[in-house]
């Protein structure tokens, strides 16, 4: 156990601040099915498991054939979902994949990485929910409601099986148009298109063939709806064949027309244009909940909620003679509001006429709408960014994340370019993506997209629908920005501490072996300058073993301080016992590592090159400081320049560690500086630093943390 203990604390250690506190849940199991590490998500959520117990019977032998996978494979597994469950009891949904630790060419450890499900399910079952609920009111409901798509029924209730004399399954397979008689058929298909196109349709009168082949009238009211990302056309319709036969046999007999009149569903009445109310039957007397009585003696306006709406419809009236389909408001006697459809004919100041109430298709409609403002509030509030473009590229839609991390208004971006707002570097990229899913093929990549405060890493998941005829991109992203901060963070920390332990070797041991030399000297010469010398070397350790530590507070803090390269020149210099000339004067932003930089080219002039002679010169130039410190030594051949700032490259008899111009590289280059070496004339060589100086321009994006996006880095960075 105490091997594998330690593979878990390998494995884990240059990542163990964001595995711990990672919001996924963690764990790491060895080749005996012993979780011998979980994070602190995981313990919370799950418990403090020691066996792989606390997965679901049924889904354990998938978790086992993962790992054996795996093992086999020695590569991360697919994502694949399981369940939990807690030391609560508490069944929690998850999906993750398996990360094999391999050394020595086997699998010792897993890594497995889960998200918690459970909040995407609750949402799930709350839609299916209100898809429940609307699928009861509709079938529930008196009056016919269906719902086509592409010209085909994708709902029907069960009025409309009864009515029309076919099954659901038959008419879901049938077209809509196929039970609409011949002579209404264009009328109708003239009212879908115009529903579509977001015009307003009043109610129609149609008529429509039964399976036996009967002829039947109905009052139809469409409505445009989104159902399932497209549009949809939502209708109901009441049967009215019995009014139209009303109507056919009040011109032969009106004993009949009354009995047909008092058996109607619908309400039937006649009344002067003054309002009073001359007939009227006993379905009229049931919707506006008073007697026939009452209804006589009152004024038609009076039961009109707004009356203006009275004098709309009469005006509408006499101007066409005839009207169909105007909804309105009334008010029962009892008090309550009611929508009603009411159709009428002006002949010799009288109106004839029928009303429906449709109060309930009304409430229908409301609660469809609620639910799609519900959705809409959903998509709004989510905590992802979610972009609609069209097959142009032009912005659509976009949720109110989007808006604040943009840090602009929906109307600064609708109907614009999207790629405008991609970072020129990557819209290349962007496009090629964009025209990838436009064929249908599905894409995952992360892009940057601009804000007025910088760059914004977002990973963005891109898939195609379709709304009618028209192609929709939708982008659903995730700003991974701070994830990748963090990571590169890690990364340097890692890397700096590295550099230090290195500095610390290298540097110490070459300053012991400088007072090992000088003591060996003055015992065979008695030359006390040595002692001088060995006393230096002695200063330079305790020194920089005291910069090594200031550096270590310096790299947590990830602080740089502004630096007087020609002060640290001038006192590096003073240990160094051949002639050295400095010129020119530069500030920089870096840390006590510097000194290990200039200490380091220098002594390996001296030591590695001969050379008792050294010139630096210090200029400021298009904001950067650069440094060239050239001797008079033996040079550095070309075969080897390209080599000498690599970890470990030793040349020659005075080769030591290989590690002096690696550190000089690896400092600079976190300075976001460079360095690479000359040929001085007539012989030596001219080593040449360049390193942002501190008022420039080029270190703040650096030191105020915005990432460097690569085309590299950008693949490789997926936070599951």
């Amino acid at each position: 156990m105490e091997k594998e203990s330690l593979s878990v604390e390998n494995l884990l250690e240059p990542l163990l601040i964001f595995v711990e506190d990672s919001e996924d849940l963690i764990f790491a199991v060895d080749k005996d099915m012993n979780i011998i590490y979980s994070n602190r998500k995981f313990r919370e959520t799950v418990g403090n498991y020691k066996k792989i117990d606390f997965i679901t019977p049924e889904d354990h032998t998938i978790f086992t054939e993962k790992l054996k996978e795996v093992g086999i494979n020695k590569s991360k597994s697919d994502k694949f979902r399981i369940s939990f469950i807690s030391d609560k009891r508490e069944k929690i949904p998850a999906e993750g994949f398996i990360i094999p630790k391999i050394e020595n060419g086997e699998v010792e450890i897993c890594l497995a990485i889960f998200k918690d499900l459970s909040e995407k399910t609750e949402l799930e079952m709350s839609c299916r929910q209100s898809e429940d609920m609307f699928k009861t009111l509709a079938e529930e409901s008196l009056q016919g409601i269906f719902l086509i798509q592409d010209e085909k029924y994708r709902y029907v209730n069960r009025v409309v099986e009864i009515a029309t004399g076919y099954t659901k399954e038959e008419l879901y397979e049938m077209k809509p148009f196929s039970i609409v008689a011949e002579e209404d058929r264009q009328k109708v298909r003239e009212i879908y298109r115009k529903v579509l196109s977001g015009e307003k349709v009043p109610v129609t009168e149609v008529r429509y063939l039964t399976k036996d082949g009967r002829e039947r009238w109905v009052l139809m009211a469409v409505s445009r709806i989104e159902f399932n990302g497209k549009p949809a056309i939502l209708g109901n319709w009441f049967d009215i064949t019995k009014i139209k036969l009303l109507e056919e046999e009040l011109r032969k007999s009106e004993k009949k027309y009354r009995d047909l009149v008092e058996n109607s569903l619908i309400g039937v009445y006649m009344a002067t244009v003054d309002g009073d109310m001359l007939l009227a039957n006993s379905a009229l007397s049931k919707i506006l909940e008073c007697s026939l009585e009452e209804l006589y003696s009152t004024k038609t306006m009076e039961f009109y909620k707004n009356k203006s709406e009275r004098k709309r419809f009469l005006k509408l009236l006499f101007e066409k003679g005839s009207i169909y389909g105007f909804e309105t408001k009334l008010i029962t006697k009892k008090g309550r509001e009611i929508d009603v459809i009411v159709s009428a004919k002006l002949e010799n100041e009288m109106i004839t006429g029928t009303i429906m109430d449709i109060t309930e298709r009304k409430n229908l409609e409301e609660r469809l709408k609620e639910e799609k403002e519900f959705i809409e509030k959903i998509i709004d509030t989510a905590n992802s960014l979610i972009v609609e473009l069209d097959v142009q590229g032009n912005v659509l839609m976009l949720n109110r994340k989007c808006e604040e991390l943009m840090d602009l208004k929906r109307e600064e971006m609708v109907g614009k370019d999207w790629f405008d707002f991609i970072p020129d570097e990557h819209r290349e990229e962007a496009r090629r993506m964009f025209e990838e899913v436009k064929k249908g093929n599905p894409v995952s990549c992360a892009i940057p997209v601009k804000t007025k405060d910088g760059e914004r890493t977002v990973f963005w998941s891109n898939t195609v629908v379709r709304r009618g005829k028209q192609k929709i991109i939708v982008c659903i992203g995730v700003d991974i920005t701070e994830e990748i901060k963090a990571k590169r963070r890690a990364e340097e920390l890692v890397d700096t501490l590295s550099l230090m332990n290195k500095i610390l070797r290298h540097d110490i041991s070459n300053d012991l072996s400088a007072i090992i030399g000088s003591i060996d000297v003055f015992r065979a010469t008695g030359n006390e300058s040595m002692i001088e010398i060995a006393h230096k070397a002695a200063e330079r350790s305790v020194e920089l073993i005291k910069a090594m530590r200031e550096l270590e507070y310096a790299v947590k803090e990830r602080q740089l301080y502004s630096i007087n390269v020609r002060e640290i020149l001038n006192r590096i210099t003073e240990g160094f016992n051949v002639e050295i000339n400095v010129v020119g004067d530069c500030t920089v932003m870096g840390d006590d590592a510097i000194n290990s930089v200039f200490s380091n080219i220098i002594r390996n002039a001296i030591i590695h090159g001969g050379a008792d002679r050294i010139k630096i010169s210090i200029e400021k130039t298009n904001g950067y400081c650069e440094i060239k410190i050239a001797d008079n030594g033996k040079g550095v051949s070309d075969d080897i320049k390209k080599n000498i700032f690599e970890e470990g490259f030793k040349y020659g008899s005075t080769g030591r560690t290989g590690l002096g111009l690696f550190i000089v590289k690896k400092v600079v280059e976190r300075y976001g500086g460079e360095v690479h070496v000359e040929d001085n004339l007539p012989s030596g060589a001219v080593f040449v630093i360049r390193i942002p100086s501190a008022n420039s321009d080029l270190i703040k994006c650096k030191h105020e943390e915005r990432p460097q996006y690569t085309k590299t880095s950008l693949k490789e960075t997926h936070i599951p």
